[in-house]
């Protein structure tokens, strides 16, 4: 599957104009932030992470070309603690370091095969106006856990000031959200693409 093919249906599975979205992917790949390659056989097929950081993107960005500003300070947004326990497959996610970062994290939901969710539910919640973001989660019809996530300075004069809290009151942050059910599809998206082309087989006259 083409790059171009991709974006068209990621477009398709978050009910966004596809000319958008390719419009935030063209930005990310002129700023070397998604794989590049040549044409035909040896154009770069999407990964996990251009996955991740493709949907980051047109989530969290206000300007469609300007998607690489913000996947470059999305990039400082980390976990601002983690569970102490919780349902897999979040304990394998979870259990490596703190802070974890927000795109490393959505690169886990995708990988993720759906049945591994069993009776788990989630909702990812990322902010437009400011670098926050929220995982809740739910197991059945209670809440499991959730964690906040919000962006690290960069380390210099005023380093050590604190972060904001996702769930400060008074926060006007505009939201965007993604459940399970999407990071299921991409997951899905991403098993297809990785599927030969069968024209590109027969016109080599390979066989497999």
């Amino acid at each position: 599957m083409s790059p171009g093919v991709f974006v068209k249906k990621l477009a398709r599975i978050l009910g966004l104009p596809s000319k958008s979205v390719v419009v935030v992917d063209r930005a990310l790949l002129e700023a070397g932030l998604r794989s590049r390659g040549g044409r035909g056989r040896s154009a770069p097929k999407f990964t996990v992470t251009d996955t991740a950081t493709l949907l980051l993107a047109v989530m969290a960005t206000p300007v469609l070309v300007r998607a690489d500003e913000v996947i470059l300070a999305w990039r400082r947004v980390k976990s601002l603690s983690l569970p102490d326990s919780a349902p897999e497959p979040f304990g394998s996610i979870f259990e490596a370091r703190a802070p974890l970062p927000l795109l490393e994290l959505m690169e886990h939901l995708i990988q993720t095969p759906p049945e591994a969710y069993r009776n788990l539910s989630l909702v990812l919640d990322v902010g437009i106006d400011q670098r926050i973001a929220m995982l809740r989660v739910r197991k059945g019809s209670r809440r499991s856990f959730e964690v906040g996530f919000v962006e690290y300075p960069d380390q210099g004069p005023g380093a050590d000031k604190a972060a904001p809290s996702p769930t400060a009151d008074g926060d006007m942050t505009r939201y965007t959200k993604v459940s399970e059910v999407t990071f299921h599809k991409l997951h899905g998206l991403l098993q297809l693409s990785t599927v030969p082309d069968a024209r590109a087989t027969v016109k080599s006259g390979r066989r497999t």
